[in-house]
């Protein structure tokens, strides 16, 4: 569904690294930014799952000015809706000027220059208002062309108390429950356990 209310149906495919979606019928070809969209929705067979998405502004860190991201639908409660988005991929270069570990002259495998890739994932925790508030940060890196390949990822909880204020008096039981079961706030997959057994309490 685009911002002006028009629909469009077939085959989708959504870049999370660009943050862009092509939507592709008979000789119909399109791409489209977030902006550009309320809202797409497709079967993902790997995960056997209908994905649903939104369209919706958020505050950039870099700037302060306003942006839209694509935000997918996790889990949908009465009183709040959890949601990721990925940020797009960036990119940058760092020189390694630490020289060689024997303390002898530096070479150009010492010197070469590394590419770091960076994307974050987002968990946010919606109100009934429409309020946006991140509760989970994952950042992950990939270092390429640097004397080590490797791969770097990064969990922080933003705010320890946002879960409490909507799940209430169950938070204690939550947090009984993800220790009884060796589960993680911090953890995506651990978190939307955790969120697959409130649902079961209410």
């Amino acid at each position: 569904m685009l911002q002006d209310n028009t629909e469009l149906k077939g085959l989708l495919k959504f870049d999370d690294k660009k943050e862009i979606v092509a939507f592709e019928s008979g000789n119909l070809s399109k791409s489209f930014t977030a902006r550009k969209v309320l809202g797409f929705e497709y079967f993902d067979n790997r995960k056997d799952v209908q994905r649903v998405y939104y369209s919706l502004p958020y505050q950039s860190e870099e700037t302060g000015a306003e942006n839209y991201g694509f935000f997918e639908v996790l889990r949908q409660y009465p009183n709040f809706t959890v949601l990721i988005r990925k940020t797009p991929v960036t990119s940058r270069k760092k020189k390694n000027n630490g020289g060689n570990p024997n303390g002898q002259p530096t070479n150009a495998i010492w010197n070469q220059e590394a590419i770091i890739l960076e994307q974050k994932e987002i968990v946010f925790l919606m109100d009934e208002s429409g309020l946006l508030t991140s509760f989970l940060e994952i950042t992950h890196k990939e270092v390429e062309g640097s004397l080590l390949d490797r791969s770097v990822e990064k969990n922080k909880i933003e705010d320890k108390k946002l879960l409490k204020k909507f799940v209430g008096d169950y938070y204690d039981e939550l947090l009984r429950y993800s220790k009884e079961m060796r589960l993680q706030l911090d953890d995506k997959d651990d978190l939307i356990k955790i969120l697959d057994y409130y649902e079961t309490l209410n």
